[in-house]
């Protein structure tokens, strides 16, 4: 039986992912363990500073609302890309929050 956290985190990056795929070329790091769960390059755009490096999270209403990980706000992408901090709660709106921003 697959971990219901897992689960969880990864039904919603590939909602984000069918959510931004017109505007977007999206990747998804599945299973990766790494700072970063979903990479965004624009569609048209062939410049690498226009990446977009997003770390996601969901929570339960009544619950604090999570801070991006340490990992990934110290994460220097130079001036190359932008990250984006992707929260919801329960099955609310997304809300997404630059943490750094370089692009140009």
């Amino acid at each position: 039986m697959a971990n219901k956290k897992y689960v969880k985190g990864a039904n919603f990056e590939r909602q984000f992912i069918a959510d931004k795929e017109k505007e977007y070329i999206c990747v998804r790091s599945a299973g990766s363990h790494s700072a970063i769960d979903v990479v965004l390059i624009p569609r048209g755009m062939h410049k690498f500073s226009n990446i977009i490096l997003c770390q996601l999270k969901t929570y339960k209403k009544g619950k604090v609302k999570p801070k991006p990980d340490k990992a990934f706000v110290e994460l220097d992408c130079g001036e190359n890309c932008t990250k984006w901090w992707v929260t919801r709660q329960d099955y609310k709106p997304v809300q997404v929050e630059i943490v750094d921003s370089h692009a140009i």
